[in-house]
């Protein structure tokens, strides 16, 4: 048996849900748990080769004051 290498192209956009008082605060909450997620990735089998990730986010939704919209 070989073993081989797959690589995967794809571009993605990730949505971090969380509860917080204000954006500054889901920010914070949001960078904490992508952090999490690339520690899981980095100990697993998978390997991000290119990780353009940036530490800033690019959108915040109020989810709580959008539905109450409704």
């Amino acid at each position: 048996m070989e073993q081989y290498s797959v690589t995967f192209g794809y571009k993605a956009v990730l949505s971090v849900n969380v509860r917080a008082d204000n954006e500054k605060e889901a920010i914070e909450k949001a960078n904490k748990e992508i952090e999490k997620m690339r520690g899981r990735i980095a100990s697993s089998k998978l390997s991000l080769e290119d990780d353009c990730y940036r530490a800033e986010a690019d959108g915040v939704l109020n989810l709580d004051k959008t539905w109450n919209q409704l």
